[in-house]
This record gives structure tokens, C-alpha cells and sequence, in this order.
């Protein structure tokens, strides 16, 4: 295990609307303020989503099983939030429901809200980190600098 101290930063309350794209309203509001690492909590719903509900199998690098959500899903996640050399890195996990239906995963892509999103941003400053693609696994893993 590597780890890094920080502090606790500015703390954001957001509301993303009907219609809006999480990942991408989520993007543009770190950019804006200028955020270099922080979490997000939210709770909400989604009328389309693509996740990844794990791999397929036991092997690295792993290959994603990709489900797309449709129509109106409860939801309450999690993540983290790096800016880097790349832009902005956002990894989303979160649970999904509808009906008897439930399923979790990391939120890939198509995130878009039905009727809100509220959120709890909480930056942490002092911490060097950066997202770089990792060979072995096949994804971007999180590194820390110094």
C-alpha cells in the first residue's frame, strides 16, 4: 500500500439538473474552480449510464463488462477526482436501482441525470497525485509523487 497526506480543502454542495451529464457538468466544474484532487458523494437519479459491472474474467490486464442503463435508476456513489497531465480523471462507483433491478459499477461514460443529482465535493489539498496508465492492469492507477 502507498499512501499520501493531505487536508481538507474547500467543501462544495452541488445540484445537477434533469438533462445534465454528471461526468461532464462534474468536469467542467473542476476545471472552473480549480480543483486538483477532491471526492465527490452524491445520491440521485439517472436516466442513462454506462457502467462497468466488473470483468469478464480473472485476468490482467481485465476486460470490462459493460452494461448501459436506460430510463429511470436510483442512485448513490462515490469518487475521486485528479487532475493531471491528461485533464481532469474521474473515477465514479456507485449503485444503481430499478424496480427489483440493482447494480453496481464504475460509471464510464452517457451519465445523464433524471430530475437532480445533489452532491458533496470535498477538495484535499496538499496531495501530490496523478492518474498514469499501469501496463499490468491495463487501466490508469493512482500514483503519488515525491
Amino acid at each position: 500500500m502507498k499512501y499520501s497526506q493531505g487536508d481538507i480543502g474547500r467543501v462544495f454542495i452541488a445540484n445537477f439538473e434533469h438533462g445534465d451529464d454528471l461526468l461532464s457538468e462534474l468536469r467542467g466544474f473542476v476545471e472552473k474552480e480549480n480543483i486538483s484532487f477532491a471526492t465527490i458523494n452524491f445520491l440521485g437519479a439517472v436516466s442513462e449510464g454506462d457502467i462497468v459491472i466488473g470483468p469478464k474474467g480473472m485476468t490482467l490486464p481485465a476486460d470490462p463488462n459493460m452494461v448501459s442503463l436506460s430510463g429511470a435508476w436510483e442512485t448513490v456513489g462515490f469518487g475521486t477526482i485528479i487532475r493531471g497531465k491528461d485533464g481532469v480523471e474521474i473515477h465514479v462507483h456507485a449503485s444503481f436501482g430499478k424496480g427489483g433491478d440493482v447494480l453496481v459499477g464504475c460509471l464510464r461514460k452517457n451519465s445523464k441525470i433524471f430530475i437532480t443529482i445533489e452532491a458533496l465535493i470535498t477538495e484535499v489539498r496538499h496531495v501530490s497525485a496523478v492518474k498514469e496508465f499501469d501496463r499490468k492492469t491495463g487501466h490508469k492507477t493512482l500514483k503519488f509523487l515525491g
